[in-house]
């Protein structure tokens, strides 16, 4: 008798008081989750790639008529003109 009253003394809870515990049930479940997804962020940010990245270099004005030059895009004639006048103009 004394455990048939003590089991159901502790079923009887209210329809306010079983809402609350499903809502402690799920801001806990949200919590872990918002947990997890966070770690999982941190670490995967933390991992560095494997081909570091490439310093920006400013290539220069005679790069950029050799480049130019090696891919065809002008001719012997325009890159020996274009090349004189950046000669001339560096001694400026």
């Amino acid at each position: 008798m004394f455990l048939h009253r003590l089991i159901t003394h502790r079923l009887s809870l209210t329809v306010w008081q079983l809402a609350g515990i499903a809502v402690i049930r799920l801001a806990v479940i949200a919590l872990l989750v918002t947990a997890i997804v966070l770690f999982a962020r941190a670490v995967t940010r933390r991992i560095p790639s494997r081909t570091p990245a490439a310093a920006p270099t400013i290539a220069t004005a005679e790069q950029v008529l050799d480049e130019r030059f090696a891919r065809g895009e002008i001719d012997t004639e325009e890159y020996q003109n274009r090349r004189r006048i950046l000669q001339n103009s560096s001694h400026w």
